[in-house]
């Protein structure tokens, strides 16, 4: 190789990749979800509900994408909608199934049918009512993992479930086998970096769950309504996937203030490499934010910064009540799900990310951190190789002629 063709490389290999942009996050599109329509497992037939969409995920190439719905749902004898009525009876709990014919691009997607829902008649008894909030699958596709809330006071009010799939990505098939038993007891909420709560149980409310790749560590979020904090707490699994193996890790767990305009947080999920968590705020009365924490460790909450807290109201478009967050497979699309305020139409926002599972200038990965940005950066450089190769054989090559034929 020529000294020219290696200064033009080493040229491409130190120009860095931008990581400061005048706008990191920019809104691609928008799509609504019907919410009015959730299965009643009672009777077979749909019914009308107050059903908000709240947790999304995708497959792993994009072909799938997976939604939860916070439900209000309850049925009377004349379908109505009063679910404070002695009469009413609360119904089943969904996960659906949206098939998307361009991967990642949720303009093409189409519902996947009642057949093809994770149908949860196993969390009600009477009115014994567990709202549906964030959801995760393993990073196989096997297992689907869920949490619940409800109001009441005692200990087992607030619930993480994990279902059993009997194929890669196929909730239909979703089978319980494991939950937790008294999550909202001091075992395994007091003690940690994640802050004790000193106010009544009922208000601790579990609204967000994820976990690494192997099963072994659990993150639950919870909103502490007595204070208006946030606890993000980290818990060790002995059997991985199984929540009945569950311990709190104590020397882990990250607390997000109120005073840091941080409250009511909904929903949350790991970039790729478990280095980088971002959770989603939707109270009504503050702002609405998105916030970045990194870690020094992937899935790790025992040494953290938080990058800062990006509020919805400077997005390119309106949030009314966000929860739900998930990113394609590069982290270049960042995808948020938006209550519309009970209209029974909701939204599922997908916005464009300058830089990989980050949405503030001077924070994105490095390269060595990124394998999205580190095989493009290889790309670019190939393409310059050859691009070089091809330029500089050229002109050798009518170099030589012109020797040869000099006397011509």
């Amino acid at each position: 190789m020529n000294c020219f063709k290696k200064i033009l490389i080493i040229f491409f290999l130190l120009m860095p990749i931008s990581n400061t942009f005048a706008a990191m996050v920019e809104l691609n599109q928008s799509i609504t979800i019907n919410t009015r329509n959730v299965l009643d497992a009672g009777t077979g037939s749909d019914h009308k509900d107050f059903g908000v969409v709240a947790g999304i995920e995708f497959n792993k190439d994009g072909t799938k994408m997976f939604t939860s719905f916070a439900n209000q749902a309850c049925v009377m004898g004349d379908q109505t909608d009063d679910c404070d009525s002695a009469s009413a009876t609360f119904r089943a709990q969904v996960i659906n199934t949206y098939n998307l014919s361009t991967p990642y691009d949720i303009s093409t997607q189409s519902f996947a049918g009642d057949s093809e829902r994770c149908v949860m008649t196993d969390l009600n008894s009477g009115k014994n009512f567990h709202t549906v909030y964030d959801l995760e699958l393993s990073s196989d596709g096997m297992k689907l993992l869920i949490v619940t809330r409800n109001m009441g006071s005692d200990a087992d009010q607030d619930k993480a479930y994990v279902y059993d799939l009997s194929s890669p990505y196929d909730i239909s098939s979703c089978s319980q086998s494991s939950t937790t038993t008294n999550l909202d007891s001091s075992t395994f909420t007091d003690g940690s970096k994640a802050g004790t709560t000193t106010g009544l149980r009922g208000n601790h409310r579990l609204q967000g769950i994820e976990i690494n790749d192997n099963g072994t560590k659990l993150f639950l979020i919870f909103f502490d309504e007595t204070d208006d904090n946030t606890r993000l707490y980290e818990y060790n699994l002995t059997t991985p996937y199984d929540l009945t193996t569950l311990s709190l890790n104590t020397n882990a767990g990250i607390e997000l203030t109120f005073a840091e305009n941080i409250d009511n947080a909904a929903g949350m999920r790991f970039s790729s490499n478990g280095k980088r968590l971002f959770v989603v705020t939707h109270d009504l009365l503050n702002e609405r934010a998105l916030i970045q924490i990194s870690l020094s460790n992937p899935f790790d909450t025992s040494s953290f910064v938080i990058d800062g807290a990006l509020a919805f109201s400077t997005f390119p478009t309106t949030h009314d009540q966000p929860r739900g967050i998930a990113f394609n497979s590069s982290g270049l699309k960042m995808y948020i799900t938006d209550d519309r305020q009970n209209s029974g139409i909701d939204e599922i926002k997908e916005y464009d990310l300058k830089c990989p599972f980050n949405i503030f200038e001077g924070k994105c990965p490095s390269i060595t951190e990124n394998n999205d940005r580190h095989g493009l950066a290889i790309a670019q450089i190939e393409i310059a190789k050859r691009t070089i190769d091809h330029s500089t054989d050229t002109a050798l090559n009518r170099l030589k002629w012109i020797r040869r034929n000099k006397d011509k």
